[in-house]
């Protein structure tokens, strides 16, 4: 599984790869690094994968496997999660990408729940979430 964390609310996104459970990875990272790390985004692939995005983002990279947020890699987050917005930043002008990728989420639940009749639970498995984690986005998104 490949992923996407980010570092505090705009920092270095990692990309990486596990073959366990991502959330494990997080919090393995998480023990080394005083900045809340979150998760952004999972695809499923493997080293080939890893090497392939690392060498497609290497303009943005910073060090091993932690990349600058350009507009480059923020886009295609954007876009691997069907999203087809623009990115509201300039060169020179800073992104809060944690917060953009959250309004992306909502509107993301927001057309499940619309295109599954408002049913949750449907909503939930469409969008590859555990029931209990589709109702604590819906919390906090106060959906």
């Amino acid at each position: 599984m490949i992923y996407f964390i980010q570092s505090g609310k705009a920092g270095p996104i990692k990309i990486g790869f596990t073959a366990n459970d991502v959330n494990e990875r997080l919090s393995a990272l998480q023990a080394a690094t005083p900045e809340k790390l979150q998760i952004l985004m999972t695809k499923e692939g493997g080293k080939r994968l890893e090497s392939q995005l690392h060498k497609k983002f290497d303009s943005l990279n910073i060090r091993r496997e932690w990349f600058q947020p350009g507009e480059i890699l923020v886009e295609f987050i954007a876009s691997q999660k069907g999203i087809k917005r623009p990115i509201p930043v300039k060169i020179g002008e800073s992104l809060d990408l944690v917060k953009y990728i959250e309004e992306i989420e909502v509107d993301i639940i927001r057309q499940a729940l619309k295109n599954c009749g408002g049913n949750r639970r449907v909503a939930a498995k469409t969008l590859r979430l555990t029931y209990r984690s589709f109702r604590y986005k819906l919390k906090k998104y106060e959906i």
